[in-house]
């Protein structure tokens, strides 16, 4: 199942069948429910590598890829609050900076590479 468009705000991801899922948009993915798939599960944000359209998971959401690969690729990984949560389980979880960006751990926000703050990683 594949689901395309400029910016993806999704309420509604879904396991259908077990078959892979692949949502993209040209800027950003905006996750606003929290949900357990059971299937592999791709995300692609700023899918023209422009370097603008992030992957954001609003407070309080999670989303677990329960023993499945779950693979983000997005200029930016937005992670709100504090209690936002991605989880893949015994599933190998991929993240990667698109726009030959370069993909920062634990430090401040820089301008050009995607950084996940320390606060992030501790989610």
């Amino acid at each position: 199942m594949t689901i395309t468009g400029y910016d993806l705000t999704m309420p509604n991801i879904i396991t259908v069948g077990g078959l892979n899922q692949s949502y993209t948009a040209l800027d950003n993915i905006t996750l606003n429910q929290s949900r357990v798939v059971n299937a592999p599960i791709t995300f692609t944000a700023d899918s023209d590598a422009d370097g603008s359209g992030s992957f954001i998971l609003l407070d309080g959401m999670s989303l677990t890829a329960s023993n499945n690969a779950l693979t983000i690729t997005a200029a930016d990984l937005d992670l709100q609050g504090t209690s936002s949560t991605l989880s893949s389980g015994s599933g190998l979880m991929t993240i990667a900076a698109s726009n030959n960006r370069n993909l920062a751990l634990g430090g401040s926000n820089a301008v050009g590479q995607m950084t996940i703050s320390g606060s992030e990683l501790f989610e």
